[in-house]
């Protein structure tokens, strides 16, 4: 899979769709979504399965419960993502800063580097993923079309010759 990189930062695409979850989907789904894409995380990073999981869904609860205290605009739903970005990016820092990280200005600093870096992809990444989900839910509705419209006959009608 491609890398995106300035420096020594990339942008997490994981926590990307997290936050498009957190701000289009109900608070089950989005939840849901949060342990799934945690779990992926911690099977590609390769450190202790579950503790991004743990991490992220608090940070997306506390985003759909933001989201549904608050109806607003693009601006809105923009400062929520940075928000849940920001404070899973943190969150992620601090436990590493346990473990026995270099130093805390190190990990501040690395933790708003990747933070923007990301936070920059969601004008980009989130209208793509919309589109997909209305496509989704209009393929969804088309079955549902198909299933209840009778059954077209194909070929020449019949005029009972033979």
């Amino acid at each position: 899979m491609p890398r995106f990189s300035c420096r020594s930062l990339r942008p997490d695409l994981l926590l990307l769709v997290a936050a498009f979850f957190a701000l289009e989907t109900d608070f089950k789904a989005a939840l849901v979504g949060a342990f799934v894409l945690g779990a992926l995380r911690d099977l590609g990073s390769g450190g202790p399965l579950g503790v991004s999981s743990l991490l992220l869904c608090p940070v997306v609860a506390g985003a759909v419960m933001l989201r549904e205290s608050i109806r607003g605009s693009w601006g809105v739903r923009l400062a929520i993502a940075a928000l849940l970005i920001v404070s899973f990016s943190l969150g992620e820092n601090a436990l590493l800063l346990l473990t026995g990280a270099p130093s805390l200005r190190f990990l501040l600093r690395q933790a708003a580097g990747q933070s923007v870096f990301t936070l920059a992809l969601v004008p980009l990444l989130f209208p793509v993923l919309k589109r997909g989900e209305r496509g989704k839910a209009q393929g969804a509705g088309s079955l549902k079309r198909s299933a209840t419209a009778p059954p077209q006959r194909r070929g020449r009608p019949m005029d009972g010759k033979l």
